[in-house]
């Protein structure tokens, strides 16, 4: 009797467990159709794209700056300072500025098409639903 009942919790509790977990979205779950429909949703990825962008501005900034001393102090090597590896840094910088310029191009672009789609799709399906009238 009292391995019944509790086989019988089990599968109570198996079972609410599953509903709970059914109700609650993946992470990196598709947003739902109507949210893909809403040009709103679409403006705020495109900000959120501009941000990233401005954020790879900004890194693209910082290790310009850290080639220029780099850049400078192997130029300008006093007998205790490692030129070579000053050159080397140069050259390793200059590879992260191009990352990084590809990387912001890429999320510009991602931007520039979540603008795009924005513009094409109305503010919400209920003023979709009000031009029908």
């Amino acid at each position: 009797m009292n391995t019944e009942r509790i086989h019988w919790s089990m599968i109570v509790l198996v079972a609410v467990s599953l509903l709970v977990m059914l109700s609650i979205p993946a992470y990196g779950e598709e947003p739902s159709r109507e949210l893909l429909m809403n040009a709103s949703y679409h403006r705020a990825q495109a900000a959120t794209y501009r941000q990233q962008a401005a954020q790879f501005d900004q890194a693209i900034h910082r290790y310009e700056i850290m080639a220029r001393v780099y850049q400078y102090g192997s130029e300008r090597s006093v007998g205790t300072v490692n030129p070579q590896g000053r050159r080397a840094m140069v050259e390793r910088t200059k590879r992260v500025i191009t990352y990084f310029q590809q990387k912001k191009h890429a999320t510009e672009q991602h931007a520039a098409n979540r603008e795009a789609l924005a513009q094409s799709l109305p503010e919400s399906l209920t003023a979709r639903a009000e031009e029908r009238r």
